[in-house]
């Protein structure tokens, strides 16, 4: 039976809960808002299955490197606009729901916290738009996509390397035929754990004295794509912009920093996210900072997906030493005070501990001013 002793070996996929037949794993919540697994040894019946699709363990299966390394951006203003980077995901998405898939992402839900849910149309999965740096909740989530897959049903599924190589680990276990399965992973930092996003958003409605309306990680259209500075909008209307953003590396989840979906080796059938170090070879595109995303296409139905995407996006080829960044290269070495973040959270709670380290996140008055500024020019300048 999985058993998780050290916890930078375990990215809280689910894979192994979702494996077992006789539901005897559940993932339990610890004192940082971390899910692990946890095994009810009187149901637990010795298959070993749930060590079997962990994808932390040695020896797991990568796929080869990409196929081709792409630039990409919608054609569309409007949606470029909307969109966080360049709108790669938004090009598969449509393709997706065209072509009869269900689309599995992250989205926020009305108390903004962050779970895996599923589209079947266009206007649905507008809610997985957008940079949401949370780990998500991915309860029940693998066993919906085998049930879907069991029948024959298309399912394009969005997220980390991780929770990717978990889903695809577990259909591989589970015998589970992943033709009608295509997977697209993000390039990802790290996750703060869904408990301190919570704390955060109660610490910024007691500072404002408002309910929160809408959250941006990165707000593009008030700051540029190359920004990238969070902002808030209260339930009167006012947008703050916090002076330091809740992303931060303190807050990562320890797997985070020995994660070996850093590299250039991926899981997935096509790998997304911003194309940093874009001025070195199209500097018009950050000229008007209206975004351009990476694309990674890492395997044959990847490739076919990016060719009938053509249409809908201004692309450009690559190569790896162009497109490299962190994230393809190593994981985000562990904060120097992470022991000391867990010990004072756990003790003292989220507002005094983010003080003592440092995390203030105080909206401030001059930031606020120069937002506002940054997003006049901003729109200004898609309108051209």
């Amino acid at each position: 039976m999985i058993h998780i002793v050290d916890k930078a070996q375990c990215s809280g996929c689910t894979a192994c809960a979702a494996s077992c037949g006789v539901k005897a794993i559940e993932m339990i919540t610890d004192r940082q808002g971390f899910k692990y697994p946890k095994v009810d040894p009187d149901k637990c019946v010795e298959c070993g299955l749930c060590e079997k699709v962990c994808p932390f363990k040695p020896g797991f299966h990568y796929t080869a490197s990409p196929l081709h390394l792409y630039g990409v951006r919608l054609k569309s203003a409007s949606e470029l606009t909307r969109s966080q980077s360049g709108g790669a995901f938004k090009a598969i998405a449509d393709w997706g729901i065209k072509n009869g898939y269900a689309i599995c992402g992250a989205a926020f839900d009305k108390d903004f916290n962050v779970r895996h849910e599923f589209a079947s149309s266009t206007d649905e999965t507008e809610r997985f738009r957008g940079s949401k740096y949370v780990q998500s909740n991915l309860d029940r989530v693998f066993n919906e996509i085998l049930l879907r897959l069991r029948k024959g049903e298309k399912v394009l599924f969005t997220g980390t390397g991780c929770q990717v190589a978990g889903l695809k680990s577990l259909c591989q276990h589970k015998r589970i035929d992943t033709a009608p399965l295509l997977t697209v992973d993000l390039v990802c930092y790290g996750v703060p754990s869904p408990q301190y996003w919570q704390d955060y958003l109660a610490y910024i409605r007691r500072k404002s004295g408002n309910d929160i309306a809408d959250v941006k990680f990165r707000d593009k259209e008030a700051c540029g794509w190359s920004s990238s500075q969070s902002s808030i909008t209260l339930a009167d209307g006012k947008k703050i912009f916090p002076q330091r953003n809740f992303y931060n590396p303190l807050l990562f989840r320890r797997s985070c920093s020995e994660c070996p979906f850093t590299s250039f080796s991926r899981t997935s059938d096509i790998t997304i996210g911003d194309f940093w170090g874009i001025e070195k070879v199209r500097p018009e595109y950050l000229e008007d900072n209206r975004g351009v995303s990476l694309m990674l296409v890492n395997t044959d139905k990847g490739n076919a997906v990016f060719e009938e995407i053509k249409s809908d996006i201004d692309w450009f080829e690559t190569d790896k030493q162009t497109a490299s960044q962190p994230q393809l290269q190593r994981p985000n070495p562990l904060h120097p005070q992470k022991d000391a973040w867990e010990k004072a959270y756990a003790s003292k709670g989220f507002e005094s501990s983010i003080r003592q380290f440092g995390i203030i996140v105080d909206p401030n008055p001059i930031r606020v001013k120069l937002g506002a500024i940054k997003q006049r020019i901003t729109r200004a300048l898609f309108k051209k």
